[in-house]
């Protein structure tokens, strides 16, 4: 098993809050772990199945304390599965530089543009009336029956007189 890829699994008898690492911690680089005579390796789970297990006596090990503080200062090399690219070359510098890059093509690009390839084709355009309707006034309405009073006045059923439609007043 891959230490980096290792989910490790702890027997802790003591109280558990003096290993919780709080926001605040993770906030300062603290971590809070038990020490190693408390983990259990054969309950750990491995990250991937292509890890192979290792024996438990490795975990008790004194080198292998050792090793892991220098194994851990060192910066993690990738895995070669992570490091192929699944959508081809893209530009690993920094991100003005893919932008401009991107920027570049699209320009030859536009610059390969003939106008001759051009197709003309009609169209047929369609205006709508810019005039905006007058306003209604009590004239363009028929008063046909009276509904109710109210506490501020009068609803009477009204029709439009151009349309037809009915519609109630209040007056």
């Amino acid at each position: 098993m891959d230490r980096r890829h290792t989910f490790r699994i702890y027997e802790v008898n003591d109280n558990l809050k003096m290993y919780t690492t709080t926001l605040k911690d993770r906030k300062y680089g603290l971590i809070k772990l038990p020490p190693e005579k408390l983990r259990c390796p054969d309950k750990e789970i491995a990250g991937s199945d292509e890890y192979k297990e290792e024996e438990d006596d490795t975990y008790n090990s004194e080198e292998d304390n050792e090793s892991k503080t220098n194994s851990e200062s060192e910066p993690e090399v990738p895995d070669e599965r992570r490091s192929k690219s699944i959508v081809g070359n893209i530009p690993t510098q920094n991100s003005r530089t893919s932008v401009n890059a991107i920027k570049q093509t699209l320009l030859d690009k536009e610059a390969r543009f003939n106008p001759d390839d051009l197709v003309r084709r009609e169209s047929l355009m369609i205006f709508q009336s810019a005039m905006q309707p007058e306003p209604l006034t009590l004239d363009d309405f028929e008063i046909t029956d009276f509904l109710g009073q109210g506490t501020f006045g009068k609803v009477y059923l009204t029709q439009l007189k151009s349309t037809g439609e009915k519609y109630a007043i209040k007056c």
